[in-house]
Formats: C-alpha cells, structure tokens, sequence
C-alpha cells in the first residue's frame, strides 16, 4: 500500500466509519428520546456526532439533560419553546453549539424558554422563579472552525483519567483562552506540511479542551469522540501543540477508521501485546502506530524544510527522535504471526514503511540521547543531553 492508495483507504474508513458511529447514537437517542431524535432527524448526521452524545450514554448517571445536549443542533423550525438544562457546581449550563449559560445557581435542574427572534429568553428554576443568566457563546481557535472550551463540564469531567487509570474527582479547569493563538498557529503549519491529513484532522474534531492538572495525560477518547484534550503548560508554544494535534486528532481518526476492528485482527484486539511489561492491547499499539506515522511524517517534513529556527527547531527534532524511538518498540510489538487479517498486515506494512525510511534516511535520529525520558517528552531532559549547537536554553 503506497501513501496514496493509504489516503484514499482511510479516507473511505473514516467517512464509512462517521456514518456508523452517527447510526449506533441515532439507535440509542432514538430509544432514550423519540422527539429528541425527530427533532434532530433533518440535520443529519453531523447532529448525531455531538461528542457529548457519546458522554452522555458513557457516563452512569447522566449529568446533563439530553435535551440541553440537543438543542444547538436541532433546526430552527424544529426548536422547542421550552426544554431541559441542568447547571454544573459553578452555575452554568454548557449547551453545544450556542455556549455557556452563567447563572448564580449550582447544580440545578432549571427549564430553558428560547424565542426565534430574541434567542434564550429566560430560564426558571422547579418552582417556576426566573434565574437570572447571561449568555457566554462558543469560542473558536483563530481562524478556525474548532471549538475552544473555554470551561469544562460535568459530562467531560468524567472522561478524566489519571496516569494510574483511577478517574478524576471533581471538575478540570479549562485553560485553553491563551492557547488559543498558538494552536491557530500549529495548524496552520500541519496544513502547509500535511494538507491531507490536515483535512482529515478538521473533518474529525470538532473541540479542543485545554487544562492545567496534576497526573493526568494527553488525551482523545470514543467515550467523548471528537474531543481532543491538552494537559498545557504555560510555557508550551506551536511546537507542543503540532505535536498534540497530530498525535490525539489522530485518536479521533483513527476511531473511526477502525470502527469494525475485526478487519484488521485476527488475535482478540483487546488482548495484551505478547511478552515484556507493556499491558497495552493490539488495538491500543495500532492505534499508537497510525499516529506515530502521522507524527513522524508532519515533524520530518518540518524538521527538513527548517521552517522553525532558534529553541522550536530544537524542541521539533527533540519530539521528533522521541517518536522515532516509540515506533520503533511499536513496530517490533506487530512482528509476531496471526494477529492481523490480510488487511491488518497492510496497514502495518504502511507503518514499518514510514519507520523504516525515517530510519534509512535519518540515522542521525537514532543517535539523540534520549536518556531520563518520561512517558510523555521533555523538551529540558532532552536539551541537557543535546545541547543545540549554536543555541543557549539559558540564554532563553
């Protein structure tokens, strides 16, 4: 499979992928809410891809009204005068694609009165009391049409794991606002690199959820698909967020394309890679791989075309060798026989391609120190065992 025929292939399994993922949660709202789901029937599927949808049937209890979840997407014939919204511990409701309602009411179940022309006009408590709200609408990444969730919610909140697997108490604090430019700015580098896989990238993720949290990983999950969530420090630039974005966009993808996991394996997918400490399933080094292809092409074609100068160039080759190294473990844990059907193997024969050049081309990768690592790569580890040559991390 060259790199064409390997578009075209996860071109076709994303959008057969997205048109099966929208039929199961038209099934499941269908069942939870017939009306809900007429009213949403005429937007067609891209309504039935709200991430939250997903969140809502993952989490148990719901903690937000089905409805509420809905409206934004429902036509505006089709919108109802009067539904459903519950407030989170700080007062707000999050409706998807309108934003947040601000209300000085935790954790309250309220009824929201909307009007054609004047939009949300009201909201009133069990008692029928009005509750004072304002309206704080979506925001977006520059010049973009993803979203920035400039505060978390009770839905998302669970899909929060930490580095040990034990989920996450109480609400994660959204600090995406001043992210927002240099995410703007790494996409547009991806788009320049990688126009194809950047289409793909947009097509799939409709929010971006940056945090600031102790233990807690980089992150996409189906439980919130089409979400993508960044662990950010206030230091991190453009370079972390290439990065990022290829690496958990591409989580999302990738979900999708591998919707019907029984064509890729013939070993149970959920099974733990034979031998070693590694614990993770076949499914879970796949899905590593196809981003790891993605990773190493995107910050190669960066890296060789120097489009980055002074510590970004640096934290860029830095990245890119650390990823090198990771596939280079995932391509040696798919070298046993009889885990992948036919075109199984022809995805991971796309993957050792991908390794395999970076490797012939660039042995100087495998040259870089990356001694004292941790899970995920950093950038001051990595500069005191390769000191750029002509760059101060001091003189910063």
């Amino acid at each position: 499979m060259n790199d064409s025929q390997f578009l075209a292939y996860c071109q076709a399994k994303f959008v057969e992928g997205q048109r099966e993922l929208a039929g199961a949660m038209r099934t499941l709202v269908a069942h939870e809410d017939q009306d809900i789901h007429d009213a949403l029937a005429e937007a067609g599927d891209a309504a039935f891809l709200e991430p939250l949808f997903f969140t809502y049937f993952f989490a148990k209890p719901p903690r937000m009204e089905l409805a509420q979840l809905a409206f934004g997407h429902v036509p505006l014939a089709a919108r109802p005068g009067a539904f459903p919204v519950q407030t989170d511990a700080c007062g707000r409701a999050y409706l998807p694609q309108i934003g947040h309602l601000l209300t000085a009411s935790p954790a309250l179940s309220l009824t929201a009165h909307w009007d054609a022309s004047d939009g949300i006009v009201a909201l009133e408590d069990e008692a029928g009391r009005r509750v004072p709200h304002s309206l704080s609408p979506c925001a977006f990444i520059p010049d973009t049409t993803l979203e920035l969730l400039s505060e978390g919610n009770p839905l998302l909140d669970v899909t929060f794991v930490d580095v040990d697997g034990a989920r996450v108490d109480g609400a994660v604090p959204s600090s995406g606002a001043p992210h927002g430019p240099a995410m703007a700015r790494a996409l547009t580098l991806i788009d320049e690199v990688e126009p194809a896989y950047s289409e793909l990238l947009l097509r799939a993720t409709r929010q971006v959820f940056v945090f600031r949290y102790p233990r807690v990983n980089n992150f996409a999950t189906l439980n919130a698909h089409g979400v993508v969530c960044f662990n950010a420090g206030d230091h991190d630039d453009e370079v972390f967020f290439v990065d990022e974005l290829v690496h958990q966009c591409g989580h999302v993808i990738f979900n999708a394309i591998s919707v019907r996991r029984r064509e890729l394996f013939v070993a149970d997918p959920d099974a733990p890679i034979a031998g070693g400490f590694d614990q993770r399933s076949l499914y879970t080094v796949l899905h590593g791989l196809y981003t790891e292809r993605a990773m190493v092409r995107c910050l190669r074609r960066l890296d060789e075309g120097a489009v980055l100068t002074g510590r970004q160039a640096h934290e860029l080759r830095g990245r890119l060798a650390f990823i090198v190294r990771k596939m280079q473990l995932d391509i040696g844990s798919t070298n046993c026989s009889g885990l992948f059907t036919p075109l199984g193997e022809t995805l991971v024969e796309a993957f050792r391609a991908t390794f395999e050049d970076a490797v012939r081309e660039r042995p100087d990768l495998l040259r870089d120190d990356l001694h004292g690592q941790p899970y995920n790569f950093d950038y001051a580890v990595y500069a005191r065992h390769n000191p750029p040559a002509k760059w101060s991390v001091a003189a910063e």
